[in-house]
């Protein structure tokens, strides 16, 4: 598998594989297909696209579209593309770039780290299709600065219910019981979610709860062993601490 090039490349690398800055019109751009951001801020994107008419000082990054020529995909920079479509600007200005798909998830690994707070749901969606598309959890973790863990973590999310998804973004759904529910089925999510709630008010009782109900979902094997083998080769202090945690609240 091909590495991830690196972060930030010297003038010399990129000018082997993007063109000059040029105008290119606005209808001639297409956002990515598989680029998960789907919120943007309406003011905001107005705001920004009255200041491009004035000046555009960083140019939005496209490639060569597959299929279509004289058309673009966008690579980096979706939200001035969709300002300056916004307020009519005919032309914006664009670097074009011929870029291997690594290079492409590279760079927008990078912006997707750079956004303000970007909602849960999307940085799952984004960090799944990266693994999708064929990149190591290592590679992700490296080029976004996080831990394999947390890449792990949103790339089950993504597969979590839409409403479930929906109660993530509005801050109703921990992250810890979140990636505890995304290793169920899609159709007992919710209901495995509305029980926790009853079992604890805390997102760790809640999150435990989940933890018990994926490992009997799962037959009750654990680490290739049935749970009571399992349980019976532990110590007595270990097993009242994982009855504590994980147990009792189911």
């Amino acid at each position: 598998m091909a590495t991830l090039a690196p972060a930030k490349k010297t003038t010399k690398q990129r000018s082997a594989t993007c063109s000059n800055v040029r105008e290119i019109p606005v209808d001639w751009i297409e956002p990515d297909p598989d680029q998960p951001r789907k919120t943007f801020d309406v003011d905001a994107l107005r705001e920004l696209g009255e200041s491009m008419r004035v000046r555009q000082i960083h140019p939005i990054m496209v490639r060569p579209h597959p299929k279509k020529r004289n058309r673009y995909i966008i690579v980096a920079g979706e939200r001035r593309w969709r300002a300056g479509n916004l307020v009519k600007l005919p032309r914006i200005r664009a670097e074009v770039c011929k870029l291997t798909p690594e290079e492409v998830a590279q760079v927008q690994l990078a912006e997707n780290e750079n956004r303000a707070q970007p909602p849960e749901s999307e940085t799952a969606d984004f960090v799944a299709l990266q693994r999708e598309r064929g990149l190591e959890v290592a590679q992700i973790a490296t080029a976004m600065g996080r831990t394999r863990k947390w890449v792990e973590g949103r790339a089950c999310m993504a597969g979590l219910a839409p409403n479930l998804k929906r109660l993530l973004d509005k801050g109703k759904l921990p992250v810890s019981v979140a990636t505890a529910l995304c290793a169920l089925p899609v159709s007992v999510q919710t209901a495995v979610w509305e029980s926790a709630k009853s079992k604890s008010q805390s997102a760790n009782g809640q999150a435990a709860y989940v933890r018990a109900v994926v490992l009997k979902q799962r037959g009750e094997d654990l680490f290739g062993q049935p749970i009571v083998e399992f349980v019976r080769g532990l110590s007595p202090a270990t097993r009242r601490r994982l009855y504590k945690s994980n147990f009792r609240r189911s």
